[in-house]
């Protein structure tokens, strides 16, 4: 007797790493509240938060295996009762995400940024979005860095939120010279010539 098989061989892959697994939440994050942020104030409710959810999680990989999908619900809770907390009036989108050539690191830094909140017409709060426990620190000082070369007005603040502890972390943007010595000693310490994350890369040569 035959019977019809849900999963083909065919079809069979090795199951993900945690990294890539991780890779895959924080980039589809990443595009979920960049397109939501680009909303005009009036559109920026669940409805449409929903739709920005949805089309950007059509990829088969969400769907198998099953703890994905959990993983994948959470995912849409949490960024229900997210976006409930941002002053939806204050949000705007980020732009500038291009690689800039830090001269005292001798490299090129890129990050992935899509939201600020204006607290006043003279100061502002960078908000990243994060699914998985990342090093807070070293995050900071990247950003503080990057903003320095990429923007005529830096933030206050810099908000890391984790949407799966659902906690926000608020940092005072560092000094410019202590995060760069704060990321040359990550660098020394790990030998390493180059520094890569999910939406960052401090690297000899440009990429995106």
């Amino acid at each position: 007797m035959t019977f019809l098989s849900l999963h083909p061989r065919s079809n069979q892959k090795q199951p993900p790493s945690i990294r890539e697994e991780h890779t895959l939440f924080q980039l589809t994050i990443d595009q979920i509240i960049s397109q939501y942020v680009d909303l005009q104030h009036h559109e920026r409710n669940n409805e449409n938060l929903l739709a920005c959810i949805y089309k950007n999680t059509r990829n088969s990989a969400f769907f198998h295996p099953s703890f994905r999908l959990v993983s994948l619900a959470k995912l849409s809770n949490h960024l229900l009762q997210l976006v409930e907390t941002f002053n939806k009036e204050q949000l705007f989108t980020i732009t500038q995400n291009v690689p800039i050539y830090i001269k005292e690191l001798n490299r090129y830094l890129f990050i992935q940024l899509e939201m600020g909140e204006w607290k006043d017409n003279n100061s502002f709060v960078i908000k990243k979005v994060l699914w998985s426990n990342m090093d807070k620190e070293l995050i900071v000082n990247l950003i503080s860095i990057y903003v320095h070369h990429a923007y005529i007005q830096t933030p206050k603040e810099i908000e890391l939120i984790d949407i799966n502890g659902k906690e926000g972390y608020r940092y005072s943007l560092r000094h410019y010279s202590s995060a760069v010595r704060s990321i040359e000693a990550v660098l020394n310490s790990s030998s390493a010539d180059s520094l890569y994350g999910t939406f960052y890369s401090l690297t000899k040569e440009k990429q995106q």
